[in-house]
């Protein structure tokens, strides 16, 4: 299910990561070369560090729209595998509107909850 999410959503975290990648000046990148540096460290201490918040929030955006996909998961879901989105569903169609509104509630106070948890991982100390 992972595997599946992942490449629904990875060109949109791709563009993402590619724009941040744009962000990084090229002289710090030259600097490190210039100083010895290679591809690992220019990664570890050129690019980790400016790209931190464009990582956590494409893993964020990642998270949220595996929570509540169905497109692409439908197809692999099994009845020993329980999935929100496909539950929501399921409530739904068996006519059992309120407990599906109340199962999407708990989806989007998962989601909810990791908004802050971003917030506080991307702060500046």
């Amino acid at each position: 299910m992972a595997l599946c999410n992942y490449y629904h959503y990875h060109t949109q975290g791709y563009t993402t990561m590619m724009m941040g990648m744009r962000n990084v000046p090229n002289a710090m990148e030259d600097a490190t070369t210039v100083l010895g540096g290679g591809v690992v460290r220019i990664l570890r201490d050129v690019y980790l560090p400016a790209m931190r918040l464009t990582l956590i929030s494409v893993a964020m955006f990642l998270f949220m729209r595996s929570m509540v996909t169905l497109s692409a998961v439908i197809f692999l879901v099994t009845p020993s595998l329980p999935l929100g989105a496909v539950t929501v569903m399921r409530l739904d169609e068996a006519g059992f509107t309120s407990q599906a509104a109340a199962f999407s509630t708990c989806i989007m106070g998962i989601v909810a909850i990791m908004a802050p948890l971003l917030h506080l991982l991307t702060a500046k100390r």
